[in-house]
């Protein structure tokens, strides 16, 4: 799994939520878009966890791209954000399921490990 979000503090929390959990290998961790890309298609992680909103090009920039060079890589989108909008874009550009970042919870490792059964 490959940890895509602009706030060291946030990758850090999923980082250690998914070692803790197990059923996740963290391979990596980017702050920006194009840094995401780079480390993706070096590490070829079975999912990314990609915030929306980063610093620069965002996260539905990334999740095109991510699309088209790795199609088989689970495209998690994470935001704070519950309009419906921002999760109907982040699904239009690729994202195989939207989660809301309030719900860093146990429930949320479930959902993200059900996305990429």
């Amino acid at each position: 799994m490959l940890i895509v979000d602009d706030i060291p503090e946030v990758r850090y929390l999923l980082s250690c939520a998914m070692e803790t959990d197990g059923r996740f290998d963290v391979v990596g961790e980017a702050s920006t878009a194009r840094q995401a890309l780079r480390l993706a298609e070096a590490e070829r992680p079975d999912i990314v966890l990609v915030d929306l909103f980063l610093v620069g090009k965002d996260g539905s920039w990334l999740l095109r791209k991510l699309k088209q060079s790795l199609p088989g890589t689970r495209l998690v989108a994470v935001t704070g954000s519950t309009d419906h909008q921002v999760h109907a874009t982040a699904t239009a550009a690729g994202a195989d399921a939207v989660l809301v970042k309030r719900d860093l919870t146990t429930s949320l490792l479930d959902k993200i490990f059900d996305v990429t059964r």
